[in-house]
């Protein structure tokens, strides 16, 4: 898979990308061997989560429906944490049904489950959700709760689209 990943990033690149942004938080090693020799900007999925989380907050909750998924991303926010400089804590919170219904193709369901988890949290300064197929219940999520609602979705285009300003000559961030 390594290679592969790789070979991807070098085919976007010769394509005229200019930026890659890849969706699958499982690559994180080879994503960053492409980064590391690429002259644009490649970000890992959850890279612009976790950033735009440090700005905003110490306490954050993170809604995942794949408990293997949710060990990753603690994982990778734990050694990014003090990298940037923040001391701050994650709490993962399985969303139960919300992957059947999403397998089921029931993406009402899927976005009404993740949208009642993101209700019932207390305590949280910022409340993650998790994957990029949580995206879509984002605007659902954000009525309930008194604590924002972080899309890796928003996070992750915002962060590339910056990245893409500051690398591109004679460019301008608006």
């Amino acid at each position: 898979m390594h290679n592969r990943i790789v070979a991807m990033a070098g085919y976007a690149r010769a394509a005229g990308s200019n930026g890659i942004l890849f969706t699958c938080s499982a690559f994180g090693a080879p994503i960053e061997a492409a980064a590391a020799t690429a002259p644009i900007p490649i970000l890992k999925p959850n890279e612009a989560k976790f950033n735009a989380a440090f700005a905003l907050a110490d306490r954050l909750a993170m809604i995942t429906t794949s408990k293997r998924a949710a060990a990753g991303m603690e994982e990778e926010f734990r050694a990014a944490a003090p990298a940037r400089g923040s001391g701050a804590q994650i709490t993962s919170h399985f969303c139960v049904g919300a992957f059947d219904a999403r397998r089921a193709v029931d993406d009402a369901a899927h976005d009404r489950l993740v949208a009642q988890r993101a209700a019932g949290f207390a305590g949280a300064d910022v409340i993650l959700l998790g994957q990029f197929s949580k995206a879509a219940a984002a605007c659902q999520a954000r009525a309930a709760p008194d604590s924002p609602v972080l899309s890796i979705l928003d996070a992750a285009f915002l962060e590339l689209r910056r990245s893409m300003e500051d690398t591109t000559p004679g460019s301008t961030a608006c």
